[in-house]
């Protein structure tokens, strides 16, 4: 296979948000293209350093005498992701941060968070990126709870949020996460193919 620029890409989210997350057990799409489970949240804005996908590989290296690799030993992989939620004022930010049960109310009446010392919640998460000439890439977590999160800075230098990082687990086949990459569906052509009938065209 030759060079391909158009292959090489960056990653912007969809204009509704990247991220969204839905109750475990939510159907996960399998594709890139169709719509999510309306049981599905968005989001909203995430920091501008986006989304970073980690692997921690465990494994062990075996020599000989003399110092001549031999085997590699392979224990396991966890992969993470780890992003920032900004828009600490949403109810569905801090509800996926902090479970559906500690979280009450809204902006108009008052909205309360309760930090627990509680297991963190395990949901479905989706991450829905564009690259390179509108292709369609798509990340599909159907189990994924918060493993780690950094400190909250509340000040009037910038904007603050949650810097969390999600751990998937792997389902009955070992698969923790699927990445799906797809060219958006093209649009019907405005006039469909005719077909003659006597002297007249008509639309079919």
């Amino acid at each position: 296979m030759t060079q391909n620029k158009n292959l090489v890409s960056a990653f912007r989210p969809q204009t509704a948000g990247a991220i969204s997350y839905a109750p475990l057990g939510t159907k996960v799409p399998t594709n890139a293209v169709d719509e999510l489970d309306t049981k599905f949240v968005k989001l909203g804005y995430i920091s501008e350093d986006g989304m970073t996908k980690s692997y921690d590989f465990d494994s062990d290296t075996e020599k000989a005498w003399g110092g001549d690799v031999i085997n590699n030993i392979f224990n396991g992989k966890t992969s993470t992701f780890e992003f920032k939620l900004v828009e600490l004022l949403n109810s569905e930010v801090n509800k996926a941060v902090f479970g559906g049960k500690n979280v009450t109310g809204d902006l108009e009446n008052g909205l309360v968070v309760k930090d627990t010392n509680t297991e963190p919640e395990s949901f479905a998460w989706v991450v829905d990126m564009i690259g390179k000439n509108g292709v369609l890439v798509r990340i599909v977590i159907p189990s994924a709870s918060i493993t780690d999160m950094d400190d909250t800075t509340y000040a009037t230098s910038e904007s603050a949020g949650y810097d969390i990082t999600i751990t998937p687990q792997a389902n009955a086949e070992g698969v923790t996460n699927i990445t799906y990459i797809q060219k958006p569906k093209t649009v019907a052509a405005e006039n469909a193919p005719v077909a003659s009938t006597g002297g007249e065209t008509h639309n079919v």
